[in-house]
């Protein structure tokens, strides 16, 4: 049967919620969300809201889900993902831990360079108290 004219599918749709956070248990705003199935066929993409979640309407399945955040953290880019695997059978929510946002702060530019002026105003400082210090001696 040959047929170029309109289809009709029948399936139940569920409701799949991602909650992403950070390895700090914050929502992660602005992640991109994509939902595959197992062949690797994409059935959604969205960002994360202010609440780090992203909401897809899916038929019953097995689905991978592939989380991928950028973003600029105390002066550093900052790139990390995580996948996880879902199975829908009715309407249900997932949480995906980005587990290297936010990176340890230490390891940032900003705290790099925080620390590289506060050692400059010390020793500003003790030049200062130096320099009055033999003054006040002659």
């Amino acid at each position: 049967m040959d047929s170029d004219g309109p289809y009709t599918i029948k399936t139940r749709v569920y409701q799949l919620t991602v909650e992403v956070r950070g390895n700090n248990q914050l929502p992660a705003r602005g992640v991109y969300v994509m939902i595959y199935t197992q062949s690797g066929v994409g059935y959604g993409l969205d960002t994360t809201d202010a609440a780090g979640q992203a909401v897809f309407k899916l038929p019953t399945g097995e689905y991978t889900i592939d989380v991928h955040y950028t973003a600029d953290y105390w002066l550093s880019v900052v790139r990390t993902s995580a996948t996880e695997s879902v199975s829908v059978t009715t309407s249900t929510s997932k949480t995906v831990i980005l587990a290297d946002f936010p990176p340890a702060i230490w390891t940032t530019l900003g705290f790099g360079a925080l620390i590289a002026c506060l050692v400059a105003a010390v020793i500003a400082v003790v030049i200062v108290l130096y320099t009055k210090r033999k003054i006040l001696r002659k």
